[in-house]
């Protein structure tokens, strides 16, 4: 019996570093879920803004790499995928 009390005591002992670990990450995921969605509000308004400023010289046909420019800014969702990949 007390071999058997010193292994389980043992084995408590080895997951204790587990335990602390996924307790940490248990009590901090809301603090990751509102980082995600502060750093996905900021990306969004900074991918309107630049498809907003860009919208203009993209019209114009006078302009060169109209085309490179719509490719990366054209709409907000390439412009979201763009500030994504930066």
């Amino acid at each position: 019996r007390l071999l058997r009390l010193l292994r389980s005591l043992r084995t408590i002992v080895v997951f204790d570093p587990l335990y602390l670990m996924m307790t940490a990450m248990r009590h901090s995921f809301s603090l990751i879920v509102w980082s995600l969605l502060v750093l996905t509000l900021v990306q969004m308004c900074l991918a309107i803004l630049l498809q907003y400023s860009l919208e203009d010289y993209i019209r114009n046909p006078t302009n060169k790499n109209t085309s490179e420019v719509y490719k990366f800014f054209g709409s907000f969702s390439r412009a979201m995928l763009t500030m994504f990949e930066m």
